[in-house]
């Protein structure tokens, strides 16, 4: 069993940093303006290479002693957010991307919901797009509490990193890290085994408040400009999940259901990312999606083969259950 650390905070906020000297002030700022105070951030840069290092030095001295900086290589965002847990000292644990921002006393709402009810280990929001609480990104729709009931046809996969906030003991205890070898769609494999580890749906709460905001850029976090490597961590994030529930003796077949439509979005998404650099100036999505059913079979040859050999792994699974 993990030796628990001392308690010094209420909360300790952590953040990887790769990169990110245009956002990361205003990731900050949005930490402080929240209504709890009794709080830490913990910053982890990841092998910056524009000035984020320096930023992170004066973040820290304006706002000493409330900042923890820390420097590694570029080993990735999940490894930075394991140090980062390391290093957390507050009861309870919430992670934030360096080019998204909380909103709406977050952090506040969700201790008091916590202090309300203790057998609750995590507690999750939703959030926004781009600071706009009208393009709302519904926590709801994810529904952590299906994954603890096992009711995968309530579940979707939209998890967000910003999303939940967790009792740092519950961590601790459960032992689950951050897969450092996934590349992208790391929260929904790792909130997934969190969720699975929960004893029973008492343990997690879903607050409707707006919490955060997710900032889509070119170059952001959950942006790509790689459409295989896009596809090869995502599948290969699922494939875990699946497998995992295979380990566990779950009954799959609803889950199996998901994984095939969020197979064939992934395809589409593909083909819609092809049409995109090889047609910049249709912007319509109507328009796409016709030119995607004219071109669904007419997919680049080198994306065909990466999908399948991707997918083989999944396809066996299915056709042993």
């Amino acid at each position: 069993m993990a030796i628990e650390k001392e308690t010094h905070v209420m909360v300790s906020v952590i953040i990887p940093a790769y990169n990110c000297d245009a956002t990361l002030t205003r990731a900050v700022e949005s930490v402080f303006e929240d209504a709890c105070k009794d709080i830490e951030i913990i910053i982890v840069n990841d092998g910056s290479i524009d000035n984020t290092a320096l930023l992170m030095t004066e973040l820290q001295n304006r706002y000493q002693p409330l900042i923890k900086i820390s420097h590694q290589a570029n080993f990735g965002g999940n490894s930075a957010r394991n140090l980062g847990l390391d290093l957390a000292s507050g009861k309870y644990i919430q992670f934030l991307d360096a080019d998204d921002f909380l909103m709406n006393d977050k952090l506040a709402i969700s201790v008091d919901a916590f202090q309300t009810d203790e057998r609750l280990s995590c507690v999750y929001t939703d959030g926004c797009l781009n600071g706009d609480s009208n393009l709302k990104l519904e926590a709801a729709h994810s529904n952590l509490s299906a994954i603890v009931n096992n009711q995968f046809d309530e579940f979707t996969f939209g998890l967000n990193t910003n999303m939940p906030m967790f009792k740092r003991t519950f961590l601790s205890e459960s032992g689950e890290r951050w897969d450092e070898d996934l590349g992208c769609w790391q929260e929904s494999e790792y909130f997934f085994r969190l969720m699975l580890s929960m004893e029973s749906n008492d343990n997690v709460l879903h607050l409707p408040q707006v919490g955060f905001s997710r900032i889509l850029t070119p170059h952001g976090i959950g942006q790509t400009q790689n459409t295989t490597r896009y596809v090869e961590h995502k599948i290969k994030a699922i494939f875990k999940i699946y497998q995992l529930c295979i380990d566990k003796g779950l009954d799959n077949l609803a889950l199996e259901n998901q994984v095939n439509g969020f197979l064939w979005v992934l395809y589409k998404q593909c083909v819609l990312q092809k049409l995109d650099m090889l047609i910049p100036t249709i912007s319509d999505r109507h328009q796409k999606k016709s030119l995607l059913q004219m071109s669904i079979y007419r997919t680049p040859p080198r994306v065909i083969r990466v999908v399948y050999r991707l997918l083989s792994p999944i396809k066996r699974l299915f056709a042993s259950r």
